[in-house]
Order: structure tokens, then C-alpha cells, then sequence
């Protein structure tokens, strides 16, 4: 008897003890399980904010693009189809101008804005890049050729106002040397012009691109 009981005894210390080991494995497999799950909704939850943000910036970018492209048609357009040779007002030409001088100036604004986050959320630095090229170059063809366009407005006044036949020589040679100027520096920007609006369009498309491979079921 002493020895069935004593086999009870170790039997029933040893199923206690496989009921603890089977317990601590149960609760530590639990507690793992709730620390993934945590750490999983806590980075599902960041992927989100990241994703939330990664669109923001990427409407607000190809939206800010999208304006600058309608401006870079209308800049186009308006040297495109600007004749020197006709005869407009001081009031007229002033207006022309100040239209040419803010969609000069949207240029700048949208391309180095301090809030543009793109870089962050986009591989699309090297684009952005030969935008920021092209846009100084664009800036600086756009100062010499409204120049001139001022310059043979003022030249075409002289000649027009000048009764000396020598001296109305020179100004019409000073006029013509002026227009080729003009001709050949408008065609410089137009290039320009196309070049950078075909890149806004190629990096807004790019950005597309990255936001839709965002989407990503795995």
C-alpha cells in the first residue's frame, strides 16, 4: 500500500507539473502572440500615417504641377504669337507684361517651395533636379527677352519720332540687330518652355506610379 501510494503521489506530482509546463508554455505562446499582434497594428498604424501623408504630398505636388503646366501653355502661347511689329499702347504692353512677370514668378514658387515634401515620400530627386536646371536657364532666357522686347518697343518709338534720315538709319539697324535678338532668344525659351513642361509632366506621372505601387496587398 505504502507503494501504490507513493506512485500516486509522484503521479499526481507529476501531472500537476506537466499542468504548470503546459500552462507557462500556453500563457508565453499567448503573451508572444499579443506582443506581435500589437507590434503589427502598431506598424500597420504607422503604414497608414505614412500612406495617409504620402498622398497628401503626392496631390498636392502633381495638383501644384498640373497649375504650372497650364502656365507654361499660356507663357508658350503668349511669345509664341507676340508680333513686335504691331503697334500697341504703353497701357497695353505694361499689362502684357505684368501677365508674363507673375507667370514668371509662379515658376519660382512652385518649384522652390520650402513645404515640398516629395523628396521625402518619392524617388524623384533627379527629375526635381533638372526642373531646378531648367528653371534658373528659363529665368534668366525670360529677363533677356522681355528686355529686348522692351528695347525694340523703345527703338521702334525713336525711329517713329526721329525726322534725321542718318540717324533714323542707325535706329533701324539697332531695331533689326534687336529683333534677330528677339527671335533667337524667343526660340530659345519656347525650347526651354516645352523641355520643363514635358518634365513636370514626366515626374507628375512617376509620382502616379509610386503612389499606385503603394497599394500593395502583401
Amino acid at each position: 500500500m505504502d507503494n501504490i501510494t507513493i506512485w500516486i503521489a509522484i503521479l499526481s506530482f507529476a501531472s500537476s507539473l506537466v499542468v504548470v509546463l503546459i500552462t507557462s508554455c500556453v500563457t508565453l505562446v499567448s503573451k508572444r502572440i499579443d506582443a506581435q499582434q500589437k507590434r503589427d497594428e502598431h506598424l500597420l498604424a504607422l503604414q497608414k500615417i505614412y500612406l495617409t501623408r504620402k498622398i497628401e504630398v503626392a496631390e498636392k505636388t502633381v495638383g501644384r504641377w498640373n497649375l504650372h503646366i497650364s502656365k507654361l501653355n499660356w507663357a508658350h502661347n503668349y511669345y509664341s504669337n507676340l508680333d513686335l511689329s504691331k503697334n500697341v499702347t504703353d497701357t497695353e504692353f505694361q499689362i502684357q507684361e505684368n501677365i508674363a512677370n507673375v507667370i514668371n514668378a509662379k515658376v519660382i514658387d512652385i518649384q522652390f517651395s520650402s513645404d515640398d515634401y516629395q523628396n521625402v515620400y518619392f524617388d524623384n530627386i533627379v527629375l526635381v533636379e533638372d526642373s531646378n536646371i531648367i528653371v534658373i536657364a528659363l529665368n534668366k532666357v525670360y529677363e533677356e527677352l522681355n528686355s529686348l522686347i522692351i528695347e525694340i518697343s523703345r527703338l521702334a518709338e525713336s525711329y517713329l519720332s526721329e525726322e534725321d534720315v542718318a540717324e533714323k538709319r542707325i535706329i533701324l539697324n539697332a531695331y533689326n540687330i534687336a529683333e534677330d535678338s528677339f527671335e533667337a532668344k524667343r526660340t530659345e525659351y519656347l525650347r526651354m518652355n516645352i523641355e520643363l513642361k514635358n518634365i513636370f509632366e514626366e515626374s507628375a506621372k512617376h509620382i502616379r506610379q509610386q503612389l499606385l505601387a503603394s497599394y500593395d496587398p502583401v
